[in-house]
């Protein structure tokens, strides 16, 4: 049984962090908002074990749709990064303050993000939240596009202006609109866990490179880190059949002792690691955000990032009093906004996946010669620390 129409402004599909974050930004801008959700909202978000690095300029745009309100309490700022080298010297540390910062950005667990923001997307009147609803089809109509929903063994027809596909890099809805993507699977994945120590730094993550692959410690208050090692698909099969304690002793050797004795305060979780590109971002009445349009290597915590940019610029243009938000000129123009950003961090991540991972003896001349040139020019380190905190985004209101 069909059920009548639910009429709306945009139709949001994915209520993940970048859905959410664009349903509170538009809903902030006066429009109507229908945001769909697979998943049942309480089985969604606890089993992500990740914590997320939020950029200084993303900060800046979560407060200009005074969304950081309601994330604050739960993120620890991050005023320096340790950059080293197993066996090689010199380290690299990059500083908020050389920059002319408070912070380069804030981590947050990544449940902890979704969950809060959840709570603010939902005090507006204006939003309409369908959680265990799956997104089957669309099509076109007279005012704009109206979208197949099927929830509790019902189809619910949803009509609006504009769909956005904020649903994960393998999205529904871009599968239904057939637009293809360029992909390549870098044949890693990132073993992820939460871990106690004996001497934690302040408000400094640390990244080492290893011969074994890429690992990172996140500060997320107190004694507590999580851990993010990136290792090829081999390598994890040895380190998976450690037990807590074996595997406890190994990141410490690998991280050098800096953080003294380790202990894991939880599970271990495995995510697979690609590059995924989507060929359009936008179609008649659609269009592609976040994961589902880009999906990035997490060597520089870009990924969630960029979708807040993709965001920023988005609500910018719909800002501007456009009549129509699903037109043609304003998929056209976010288009052209979008481009260069996307194909920098694309070229930006992927190269850092080859040169600080690769064993090939002129990448590890290059990274070393990178590293040297780091560790004694400041100009270098705010150039570095400028390309991954992107502080020059901004939600552009229009006036």
């Amino acid at each position: 049984m069909r059920d009548e129409a639910i009429q709306s402004d945009c139709i949001i599909v994915g209520a993940g962090l970048v859905g959410t974050i664009l349903s509170i930004a538009l809903s902030s801008q006066g429009l109507n908002i229908t945001l769909i959700e697979r998943e049942k909202t309480e089985t969604q978000g606890r089993r992500d074990a990740r914590s997320l690095v939020l950029s200084a300029g993303t900060v800046g745009i979560l407060k200009s749709i005074d969304a950081w309100s309601a994330i604050s309490s739960a993120c620890t700022p991050i005023e320096k990064i340790l950059v080293s080298e197993k066996g090689v010297l010199p380290s690299v540390t990059l500083k908020a303050i050389e920059s002319g910062l408070d912070v380069l950005g804030y981590s947050c667990p990544a449940y902890l993000l979704l969950d809060n923001l959840r709570k603010k997307a939902f005090t507006y009147k204006s939003l309409r939240f369908l959680d265990g609803t799956e997104f089957r089809g669309m099509r076109l109509t007279k005012l704009g596009v109206e979208a197949d929903l099927y929830s509790a063994n019902s189809v619910v027809g949803a009509e609006a202006r504009l769909i956005v596909a904020a649903d994960g890099a393998n999205s529904d809805v871009r599968r239904v609109s057939g637009i293809s993507v360029d992909k390549k699977n870098y044949r890693e994945v990132a073993l992820v866990c939460k871990v106690s120590v004996s001497n934690p730094t302040t408000a400094m993550a640390l990244e080492r490179f290893t011969e074994q692959g890429v690992l990172a410690f996140i500060p997320v208050g107190g004694h507590d880190y999580v851990s993010v090692y990136c290792l090829s698909d081999s390598e994890l099969i040895c380190v998976k059949e450690l037990d807590d304690k074996a595997y406890a002793s190994l990141l410490e050797e690998r991280i050098g002792g800096r953080l003294g004795a380790l202990q894991l305060v939880g599970p271990r979780y495995s995510y697979p690691l690609l590059s995924q590109r989507a060929l359009n971002l936008c179609a008649e009445r659609l269009l592609l955000l976040g994961n589902a349009a880009n999906v990035v290597h997490p060597n520089a915590a870009q990924g969630l990032n960029l979708g807040i940019r993709d965001i920023a610029d988005l609500a910018s243009l719909i800002d501007c009093n456009v009549p129509d938000i699903g037109c043609e000129q304003l998929l056209s123009r976010y288009t052209k906004l979008r481009h260069k950003d996307h194909q920098t961090i694309h070229a930006f991540t992927d190269s850092l996946g080859g040169v600080f991972t690769s064993k090939i003896s002129p990448f590890i001349t290059v990274r070393r010669v990178a590293m040297l040139l780091a560790s004694r020019s400041v100009v270098f380190r705010r150039k570095i620390v400028a390309s991954f905190t992107g502080t020059g985004a901004q939600f552009r209101r229009s006036s």
